[in-house]
C-alpha cells in the first residue's frame, strides 16, 4: 500500500517538474534577444481605494513577462491628495513607476 503512495508522490513530484521545466523554456524561446522595456500605461482619476495594490500588481504582471527593464506610468487625471501620495511614496520606492501630471 505504502509503495503505490511512494510511486502516486514520486509520480506527482515529476509531473509538475516537467510542467516547470517546460513553462522556462517556453518563456525562452518567447523572449527576444534584444534588451526591451515594457511600459504600462495607467490613468488614474478621483480617489483609488487601492491604488498600491493596483500598482503592485502591475509591476508583479511586467516582471513575469521575462523582461528586465519595466516601468509603469501613472497618468493624473485629477486623482486626490491621498491617492497621489501614495503613488508617489510607491514610485520613490519601486523606482519603476513614474507619475504624469496633466498641465491645466
Amino acid at each position: 500500500m505504502w509503495l503505490y503512495v511512494a510511486y502516486g508522490f514520486i509520480l506527482f513530484s515529476a509531473v509538475i517538474g516537467l510542467a516547470e521545466i517546460i513553462g522556462f523554456i517556453e518563456r525562452k524561446l518567447m523572449c527576444c534577444k534584444t534588451e526591451r522595456e515594457l511600459v504600462s500605461v495607467i490613468p488614474l482619476r478621483g480617489r483609488v481605494e487601492n491604488v498600491e495594490q493596483m500598482l503592485r500588481d502591475a509591476l508583479t504582471q511586467l516582471r513575469w513577462q521575462g523582461c528586465s527593464s519595466t516601468k509603469i506610468i501613472v497618468i493624473d487625471l485629477g486623482i486626490d491628495d491621498e491617492t497621489k501620495e501614495i503613488c508617489r511614496l510607491f514610485a520613490d520606492e519601486s523606482g519603476s513607476v513614474k507619475i504624469l501630471q496633466r498641465k491645466v
